[in-house]
């Protein structure tokens, strides 16, 4: 089903090889707008990126990959809390977005009042359009 995620995925990851990352990393002074195979561009000699410029930048590329798991992990807890009432009285009484917002303050760090923050929880379509399983198993 979600097949067309292949292509991109493809494509994310193998710009981060070094060898294709050296090719397509330049300086901002050698970015002239032109094709490669314009004559004035193939006059110029191109710099790559440094060996040790690229070495960093590679073991960097995940330095902050917790920090978009997070909504990822709220998303997670705020499916689970409201896809699991006991009873259906229970599920009458429950504040959905009140459950979005603290979630998402207790796991994000979000410091302001969950009562202040509305109603984002409805752009979270994927939990009602059976897709609650695809979502969570393509995020990660």
């Amino acid at each position: 089903r979600d097949f067309i995620e292949i292509p991109s995925v493809l494509l994310e990851n193998w710009g981060w090889e070094p060898t294709v990352l050296s090719m397509i990393a330049r300086h901002h002074e050698d970015v002239d707008g032109t094709t490669p195979s314009d004559a004035a561009s193939a006059a110029i000699e191109r710099r790559t990126i440094p060996a040790g410029l690229l070495s960093s930048v590679l073991k960097n590329k995940e330095c902050f990959s917790a920090n978009g798991m997070m909504p990822l992990l709220q998303r997670a807890i705020f499916d689970l809390t409201i896809h699991s009432p006991q009873t259906r009285q229970e599920a009458l009484d429950m504040d959905v977005t009140m459950i979005w917002n603290t979630t998402r303050r207790d796991i994000t760090n979000q410091s302001s009042d969950p009562d202040d923050w509305g109603w984002e929880q409805a752009a979270f379509g994927h939990i009602f359009r059976k897709y609650s399983a695809g979502f969570f198993a393509y995020a990660t």
